[in-house]
């Protein structure tokens, strides 16, 4: 979380709480074709060859709609004073360890 939090919020200048549901999203994803993955490799590949690439665009782009219909209070969520915080924290931090070195 506090990686995510150093590197998507600094980065991409977003809140703490957009960078976890971005977080959420792509492990919804991997989850999805991970297991759709391992059916096709155990269950019956014959059978799932033909529509498992179908359930997989579908169950893929299902969660990514639901994942930012659930971001979309964010947009309202101002967090401007807190990623200054945040930057200056940072910039502090590397002061005090060139200082250290």
């Amino acid at each position: 979380g506090e990686e995510i939090d150093n590197t998507l919020c600094v980065s991409f200048e977003l809140s703490s709480f957009a960078a976890a549901g971005v977080a959420n999203i792509a492990g919804n994803l991997v989850g999805i074709i991970l297991a759709i993955t391992l059916e096709c490799w155990w269950i019956a590949p014959r059978f799932l060859e033909r529509h498992a690439l179908a359930k997989m665009l579908g169950s893929c782009a299902g969660a990514c709609f639901g994942g930012f219909c659930g971001l979309v209070p964010l947009v309202c969520y101002d967090s401007g004073q807190k990623k200054k915080e945040k930057l200056a924290e940072k910039q502090l931090m590397e002061q005090l360890m060139e200082n250290l070195v």
